[in-house]
Parts: structure tokens; sequence; C-alpha cells
């Protein structure tokens, strides 16, 4: 399988007004508001703080992983993760924010040899005390007599792991006309299927890592309340309708040069309500960006929108996102295996989802949560390519890799193959960036009824009655 994106994940772009946006207040139908509230601010004088923390640790075992072959069919371990959010304002109006990973994916014990990356600490399993960072990769295991052009001589291996990773680091300024952000932000901070911000426990099935970040530049504001009294004036940001605007400097390179940079720029207008005629929870959106860069003539539009809507115990959620334009820049690293001409490919893809769910009784955001059961129904879609060469236009859509579906069909069992994949291709001097491996969701379409009982307020179970999935065009190895 062969995945390909020509863009990080687009825009989806929600009004961040909220003193400490570390945790997003997620109410959408295909998201689960855990936690349920944002965090409390701690005001000392002026100054408020917020501060958030999670641990977590989880074990792994698929039995089997690999379905095609004889080898590396099982897959176990122990990984771990501390996240850190804080957050100091002045005055509700002046805004430092932050978020790190410590030791995320890292496996528990001391793991690896004495003779190679990652090193383990006591060189010996015997005497081992002091755990190591390794963390889980797919990697060469043919040994001598293997192939590495093989994608079933390679399985999982150990790499060194991250020790500390900044997710975010910005700066807020809340001005009269609106909010001006500065700094290493959320992508989105919606979970949308171009991007999500990684917070808190939204999924449905497994969990959420890093999220997407982007460095940026960014003002949002409510522009119709500018027309009104100042004691008329809504600043709440669940209501109302709300623009934002976005700069992203993407790729600097070569700092002497100009031409090898990436930008992006555009703009999102949404609307919310929490009650209207027809129902509750009404949120429209729509975005365009526009990516481009001189080095290898590349120039994306990325359009796309969502509507979201309760009515009554019925939650229905739409969203659609396409991408639009051109660039040189896969030719050219095709070009290196089989120099072929340097040509503008033309991209075209899109991808949506449209999600039923229904609950009983109704939670909303914000509110406790009570014993109960929900029904939810998931159709996604994604354009695939079977001729990923540059023969052909660019036309498979990738989804994020933190939107999950199920617990192990997209989030493992195809991450595994994808990755073998890609590490087979990469012995071929194909750059891996034009081979993303983890359990991001590209050329199917799925269909997945998922029925979920709440027993209490701390607990809830999902059963994946059936998942569906089909591509629907053939499926082509980039290494061939």
């Amino acid at each position: 399988m062969h995945s390909f994106s020509v863009l990080p994940r687009g825009l989806a772009l929600a009004l961040a007004v909220s003193p400490l946006p570390s945790v997003v207040l997620a109410e959408e139908p295909w998201s689960d508001p855990d936690p349920p509230g944002a965090r409390e601010r701690y005001e000392a004088g002026d100054f408020g703080f917020q501060v958030g923390a999670e641990y977590r640790a989880q074990m792994t075992y698929i039995n089997p992983i690999a379905l095609n072959t004889i080898n590396e069919r099982r897959l176990s371990y122990i990984d771990h993760r501390l996240r850190l959010d804080g957050g100091v304002d002045y005055d509700k109006k002046i805004r430092i924010v932050t978020s790190v990973d410590i030791l995320d994916g890292v496996l528990w014990g001391d793991n690896g040899s004495p003779l190679e990356e990652p090193k383990s600490v006591a060189g010996t399993t015997v005497n081992a005390r002091n755990p190591n960072t390794a963390r889980p990769c797919v990697g060469y295991k043919g040994g001598a007599t293997g192939d590495p052009l093989s994608p079933a001589d390679y399985g999982f291996a150990l790499c060194e792991g991250d020790v500390f990773k900044v997710r975010r680091l910005h700066g807020d300024v809340v001005t009269p006309v609106g909010l001006i952000r500065v700094g290493r932000q959320p992508f989105n901070l919606a979970n949308t299927i171009q991007g999500t911000p990684g917070d808190g426990r939204f999924n449905r099935f497994g969990i959420a890592r890093e999220g997407n970040f982007v460095d940026r530049i960014a003002f949002a504001t409510k522009p119709l309340e500018a027309l009104k009294e100042k004691a008329d004036r809504d600043t709440s940001e669940d209501q109302g309708f709300f623009i934002a605007g976005i700069y992203d400097h993407l790729v600097s390179d070569d700092l002497k040069l100009f031409g090898d940079d990436e930008m992006q720029a555009g703009g999102s207008a949404f609307f919310k309500a929490k009650e209207y005629p027809l129902g509750t929870d009404l949120e429209l959106q729509g975005y365009f960006v526009h990516r481009w860069s001189s080095e290898y003539s590349t120039t994306v539009n990325i359009v796309g929108g969502r509507a979201v809507s309760r009515f009554g115990p019925v939650y229905i959620g739409l969203e659609a996102a396409g991408l639009v334009g051109s660039t040189e820049e896969v030719a050219a690293a095709f070009k290196t295996i089989s120099n072929d001409p340097v040509v503008a490919q033309e991209i075209l893809q899109f991808g949506g989802r449209a999600v039923f769910r229904y609950d009983y009784p109704l939670v909303r955001a914000g509110d406790e949560r009570e014993p109960g059961i929900s029904a939810y129904l998931e159709f996604d879609y994604a354009s695939g390519d079977g001729d990923p060469l540059s023969r052909s236009s660019l036309s498979q859509f990738t989804w994020a890799p933190d939107v999950n579906v199920g617990l192990l069909m997209f989030e493992h069992i195809l991450q595994f193959q994808t990755a073998r994949a890609a590490a087979a291709a990469k012995e071929t001097w194909l750059s891996s960036a034009l081979l993303p491996s983890r359990s991001t969701r590209s050329t199917p379409a799925v269909a997945s009824p998922t029925p979920s009982p709440s027993f209490r307020s701390l607990i809830s179970g999902r059963m994946g009655m059936c998942s569906f999935a089909w591509a629907r065009c053939s499926l082509g190895h980039p290494s061939r």
C-alpha cells in the first residue's frame, strides 16, 4: 500500500478564545468530550494559571498483525507517555500556552543491544535495571539472506524514542477587535479528517497521540459584534458568527534562499448556535487555504467544510475536503530511481465522512455523564491512486493519523503493512516523506456501526459490530 498527501492536513480553524485551549471542549458527533469541560483557572491577582497533567501506560497485544506472511505475526509491548500542559495569562488578555510530551511511545524496560542504536543500558538482560528510551518501529529483519526490497523481510524493530517533545508554545493577545495568536499551535481546534489537536481522549476507539501542530500567525474575530452596542455584544466562543485568518510558515530549509520556503495562507468562516428552530448544537463551517513554494512549482488549493447538528437524541455530522493543484516535487523524487523526466503532476484529492449517532440519555459537552447507550454509524471515503508514480495525477487523500475508526484494522493491521512497504521502498532511495506509514486512512470507503454502552461516569465501552472497507482502485506497490 502507498500513502501520500501533499499537505500535512489542510485547515479547519476554530476560534480560540478560551483561556487555555489545551483540551478542546469537543461537541461533535464523531467525538466524545473527555475531559467534559475546560480546565479551572487559578487566579493570583491579575494573573491566571491553568495546568494539566496526564500519564498513560498501555499494553498492546495483537496476534496476528501480519495477515499475508508467516513471519512477524505477533506484536506485544508496553509503552507510556507523560503530557504536561500549562498556561499563564494577565487579566485574560495576554497569554502564554505550552504543551509537552515526555517519553511519548517509549517502551517499558531496557531494550536493545550494546552494539547498535538504541543501546541497552545494562548490555545484558540478566543485569537489566535502568530502562532506556527505545520505541517500537519497523525495520529490516531479513538478515544476510533476506531481500531489502521485499516488505516481507521487514518487521517490528527498535528505534530511539523522543524524550521530550514540545507540541505547542504560543502567545495570545486579546484585542478589542479579536484574538491574535503567534507560535507553534494546533493545526486546527476541531477533530477533522485533515487534522486533530490530539488533546484529551476524544477518540471513540483507541487513543490520540501527538496530534497536528504548525508554526502560525492567526487572527480570529466575531465581525458582527462590532455592529452592536457594547452591552449587547456576545463574546462567547460557542455562539454566533466567526471568521479567522492564518499564515503558516512550513519550510525554510536553506536559510540563504527564499525559493525553497513553503508557506500557506487561508481563512475560515463558521456559525454556531446552541439552539435554533430545527434542533440544537448547530455548526456550519467552510474554509479555504492556498499553499505555495517556488522550488518545485508547488501550488495547492484546499477547500472544505462541515455541518453538524442535533435533532433531539440524534446527532448528525457531515464533513468533506478537497485538494486541487500541481507540484513537481514527487516527480523529482521518483527521478532518482526511474530517470523519468520531472513533470508537474496534477493534484486531485478528496475525502469525507458522514456520521449518524443516537444517544440515550442525551448528554451534551460539559454535562456529567450518565449510564446509557449510544448507537453510532459512520461512512468514510478517501480518494485513491492506483498508479502512485510520476506518470499520473496525485489523487490519494490521506486522513489525519489520530482520527480512529476502530482499534485494529487501520490503527495497527494496515499501518503495519504500509510501514513494511514504505521501508522497502526507501531502499530504492525513494523519499520517505512520500510514504507516511502511520495509521492514516487512504483509498478505501468504510462503513462502521457501533453500539456504545456507558455504565458509570468514569466507565464506557465500545462494541464494534462490524466494519466494512473496500478499495475503489487497485493498490500499487511504490517500489516496483
